[in-house]
Protein backbone atom coordinates (compact mmCIF):
# COMPACT_ATOMS: atom_id res chain seq x y z
CA UNK A 1 0.00 0.00 0.00
CA UNK A 2 2.89 2.20 0.37
CA UNK A 3 2.92 2.45 -3.71
CA UNK A 4 -0.68 3.28 -3.64
CA UNK A 5 -0.88 6.30 -2.23
CA UNK A 6 1.66 8.15 -4.06
CA UNK A 7 -0.34 6.94 -7.20
CA UNK A 8 -3.86 8.49 -5.62
CA UNK A 9 -1.95 11.63 -5.11
CA UNK A 10 -0.96 12.06 -8.42
CA UNK A 11 -3.30 13.98 -10.58
CA UNK A 12 -1.78 13.17 -13.49
CA UNK A 13 -2.04 9.24 -12.95
CA UNK A 14 -5.24 7.28 -13.44
CA UNK A 15 -7.19 6.65 -9.84
CA UNK A 16 -7.84 3.15 -10.45
CA UNK A 17 -3.74 2.44 -10.78
CA UNK A 18 -3.57 3.31 -6.69
CA UNK A 19 -6.81 1.08 -5.89
CA UNK A 20 -5.14 -1.85 -8.52
CA UNK A 21 -1.89 -1.90 -6.22
CA UNK A 22 -4.14 -1.41 -2.62
CA UNK A 23 -5.45 -4.79 -4.16
CA UNK A 24 -2.04 -6.26 -4.99
CA UNK A 25 -0.65 -5.59 -1.34
CA UNK A 26 -3.93 -6.96 0.28
CA UNK A 27 -3.09 -9.90 -2.00
CA UNK A 28 0.32 -10.42 -1.36
CA UNK A 29 -0.16 -10.05 2.43
CA UNK A 30 -2.65 -12.67 2.98
CA UNK A 31 -0.56 -14.96 0.30
CA UNK A 32 1.92 -14.53 2.88
CA UNK A 33 0.39 -15.42 5.86
CA UNK A 34 -1.39 -18.49 4.13
CA UNK A 35 2.12 -19.63 3.84
CA UNK A 36 3.14 -18.29 7.19
CA UNK A 37 0.64 -21.26 8.28
CA UNK A 38 2.12 -24.12 5.85
CA UNK A 39 -1.54 -23.57 3.45
CA UNK A 40 -0.13 -24.33 0.22
CA UNK A 41 -0.99 -21.64 -2.69
CA UNK A 42 -3.06 -21.92 -6.08
CA UNK A 43 -3.08 -19.46 -8.51
CA UNK A 44 -6.25 -17.15 -7.24
CA UNK A 45 -6.19 -12.94 -6.99
CA UNK A 46 -9.85 -13.17 -5.19
CA UNK A 47 -9.48 -11.74 -1.65
CA UNK A 48 -12.45 -13.70 -0.48
CA UNK A 49 -11.20 -16.80 -1.57
CA UNK A 50 -7.84 -16.33 -0.73
CA UNK A 51 -9.42 -15.49 2.89
CA UNK A 52 -11.65 -18.65 3.02
CA UNK A 53 -8.43 -21.03 2.36
CA UNK A 54 -7.18 -19.07 5.99
CA UNK A 55 -7.68 -20.89 9.10
CA UNK A 56 -10.86 -19.95 11.11
CA UNK A 57 -9.16 -18.08 13.72
CA UNK A 58 -7.43 -16.19 10.89
CA UNK A 59 -10.20 -15.58 9.32
CA UNK A 60 -11.07 -13.55 12.32
CA UNK A 61 -8.77 -11.13 11.71
CA UNK A 62 -10.26 -9.81 8.37
CA UNK A 63 -13.66 -7.74 8.03
CA UNK A 64 -16.02 -8.48 5.19
CA UNK A 65 -16.42 -5.10 4.60
CA UNK A 66 -12.68 -4.57 4.15
CA UNK A 67 -12.29 -7.62 1.62
CA UNK A 68 -15.33 -6.53 -0.79
CA UNK A 69 -14.24 -3.43 -0.76
CA UNK A 70 -10.58 -4.07 -2.21
CA UNK A 71 -11.52 -6.79 -3.90
CA UNK A 72 -12.91 -6.27 -7.15
CA UNK A 73 -9.43 -4.17 -7.72
CA UNK A 74 -7.87 -7.41 -8.73
CA UNK A 75 -6.10 -7.23 -12.34
CA UNK A 76 -9.09 -6.38 -13.87
CA UNK A 77 -9.58 -2.79 -11.87
CA UNK A 78 -6.61 -2.04 -14.14
CA UNK A 79 -8.92 -1.36 -17.17
CA UNK A 80 -11.37 1.79 -16.86
CA UNK A 81 -14.01 -0.38 -19.16
CA UNK A 82 -14.20 -2.76 -15.93
CA UNK A 83 -14.43 -0.28 -13.30
CA UNK A 84 -14.62 3.43 -14.58
CA UNK A 85 -13.20 6.13 -12.86
CA UNK A 86 -13.53 5.94 -8.75
CA UNK A 87 -13.70 9.25 -7.08
CA UNK A 88 -11.33 10.17 -4.53
CA UNK A 89 -13.07 9.70 -1.48
CA UNK A 90 -13.37 6.01 -2.43
CA UNK A 91 -9.82 5.51 -3.02
CA UNK A 92 -8.91 6.95 0.51
CA UNK A 93 -11.40 4.01 1.74
CA UNK A 94 -10.03 1.50 -0.43
CA UNK A 95 -6.46 2.07 0.27
CA UNK A 96 -7.12 2.50 3.97
CA UNK A 97 -8.93 -1.06 3.85
CA UNK A 98 -6.12 -2.12 1.74
CA UNK A 99 -3.76 -0.97 4.93
CA UNK A 100 -5.80 -2.70 7.67
CA UNK A 101 -5.64 -6.17 5.68
CA UNK A 102 -2.02 -5.65 4.87
CA UNK A 103 -0.87 -4.89 8.98
CA UNK A 104 -3.15 -7.79 10.08
CA UNK A 105 -1.80 -10.34 7.90
CA UNK A 106 1.88 -8.84 8.93
CA UNK A 107 0.90 -8.73 12.44
CA UNK A 108 -0.48 -12.33 12.57
CA UNK A 109 2.68 -13.68 10.74
CA UNK A 110 5.09 -12.36 12.73
CA UNK A 111 6.35 -15.57 14.85
CA UNK A 112 5.94 -15.42 18.48
CA UNK A 113 9.02 -15.38 20.62
CA UNK A 114 9.49 -18.61 22.81
CA UNK A 115 8.50 -17.43 26.61
CA UNK A 116 11.93 -16.99 28.95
Amino acid sequence: TSSASPLAADPSLPRRAACFHAHLAAEKAIKALLMSRGTPLRRAHDLIALHAMLPVADQALFTSDDLDLVNPWTIEGRYPTDTGETPAIHIDRIINASMRIVTSSSDAARPVPPPT
